[in-house]
């Protein structure tokens, strides 16, 4: 099969538990890139997803928020976009309640611009920064004026993870609420109605290519209308069962055994 596009999760997928890609795997994309259509689909945030974007030398459209942004790298604007609704509610109610939820910083992402209150929690401001984008620093006010949010970001005390995690479910209907792997100091507050497939479906109709010459590497639930719609839906070892289920191909090693590598150098050479 003559495939055309490549689309690459990061989390779990390209990324190490350690969040690198591997030098075999960066070489083979710089390698492919101007044969093949290569996009980063990611629920990340642009701010950390385009460090990954430049590691691999990529000047394609990025999707992120779970597809909530497509974003045109070569001419810095947002192609699509969709905003958190509940944005403004949820940011008054973290606010006002700071202190009882134990909420040490609060982190907004909005397209390539990140908002933070303070520098605590150095480890969830350095993975939300990147120095080729902005990250600016608000007061309370000025951050509850933020109207276009995408995804909101909390360093909280691990006692009160379950609980601002539990609140924020119940009374916000049109979100998720993430954990992220190792870490039970941070709460990751994302957008529900949004799908990486609809995102993907776009860059198909801009480039006139099918999803039958469409390879995809993903592991979880987002990823799972793309890996059971395109041409090669490759699902990594470690993915979730659902995953697993639709793919066409389920990789041999795992994302820390350079997993995305060795099943894709026999596709795509």
């Amino acid at each position: 099969m003559d495939y055309k596009m490549l689309v690459l999760d990061l989390d779990g997928t390209c990324l190490t538990s350690d969040y690198r890609i591997t030098d075999e795997l960066c070489s083979l994309i710089q390698r492919i890139k101007d044969d093949y259509s290569v996009h980063i689909v990611t629920g990340r945030s642009m701010s950390d997803a385009y460090r990954y974007q430049t590691l691999l030398g990529l000047t394609s459209d990025l999707v992120c928020y779970n597809g909530a942004l497509i974003y045109d790298v070569k001419n810095n604007k947002p192609k699509y976009r969709k905003y958190m609704q509940a944005a403004n509610n949820i940011l008054k109610y973290l606010i006002v309640n700071s202190k009882y939820l134990g909420i040490e910083n609060i982190i907004v992402s909005s397209i390539e611009k990140t908002y933070a209150l303070n520098q605590r929690n150095q480890y969830l401001c350095e993975m939300m920064y990147d120095k080729a984008l902005p990250f600016i620093f608000v007061r309370e006010a000025e951050m509850l004026g933020i109207s276009n949010a995408q995804r909101i970001v909390l360093s909280v005390e691990p006692t009160r993870k379950n609980e601002i995690t539990k609140q924020i479910m119940q009374s916000f209907h049109d979100v998720k609420v993430y954990s992220w792997s190792g870490r039970d100091d941070i709460v990751d507050i994302c957008m529900a109605d949004v799908n990486k497939w609809e995102a993907v479906k776009r860059l198909m109709k801009d480039q006139h290519i099918i999803p039958e010459l469409v390879i995809a590497v993903g592991d979880s639930g987002t990823d799972v209308d793309i890996l059971k719609n395109v041409g090669m839906g490759i699902c990594m070892r470690n993915g979730s069962l659902e995953a697993r289920s639709v793919a066409k191909h389920i990789t041999k090693y795992d994302n820390d055994q350079n997993g995305v590598f060795l099943s894709l150098r026999g596709i795509v050479g």
